[in-house]
């Protein structure tokens, strides 16, 4: 995975998938394969709740709990779904003022898929403060996924 800082506002983020991209966008927005793999086991944060949406107009909401038992909520509206290749959805939090407009483009490849997943911030200071924290929980939680699409099979 690659994070890096792009334009004056914002974070994009590379991860290839050894998994098609229909098996990574259903992972990406079906509440039952989402309890799977978001999760933060090194930040001992249990995924509490998970509710999606994924159309446009629709809504998505996770809230964690950490291990001295406080939770965090995230949560954003969908403005764009075209499975199984783009999801665009603005995003906020119950523990920061930041609004997060972010856009998820899957591409097939020959050995599975390329995710590019763009947040803007609305300022450079937001995106500057917010980059170290994005970088290491994204690279976490995507290894997950990565691992959990290789190992799902369809029933």
């Amino acid at each position: 995975m690659q994070a890096i800082k792009h334009a004056d506002r914002e974070i994009v983020i590379t991860r290839a998938f050894g998994a098609p991209r229909e098996r990574v966008f259903e992972a990406l927005t079906t509440p039952e394969q989402i309890r799977a793999w978001l999760h933060s086991p090194s930040a001992k944060m249990d995924l509490l709740t998970c509710e999606v949406t994924p159309q446009a107009g629709g809504t998505y909401r996770y809230v964690f709990r950490r291990a001295n038992g406080a939770t965090i909520e995230v949560h954003g509206t969908y403005e764009e779904v075209v499975p199984p290749h783009r999801l665009v959805a603005n995003e906020s939090y119950n523990f920061s003022p930041l609004h997060v407009r972010t856009a998820t483009v899957l591409e097939p490849q020959s050995n599975g898929t390329a995710m590019t997943i763009t947040l803007r911030y609305a300022s450079q200071e937001e995106r500057d403060a917010d980059f170290e924290g994005v970088a290491a929980s994204a690279g976490e939680a995507y290894a997950r996924l990565d691992r959990y699409c290789a190992n799902w099979r369809n029933t």
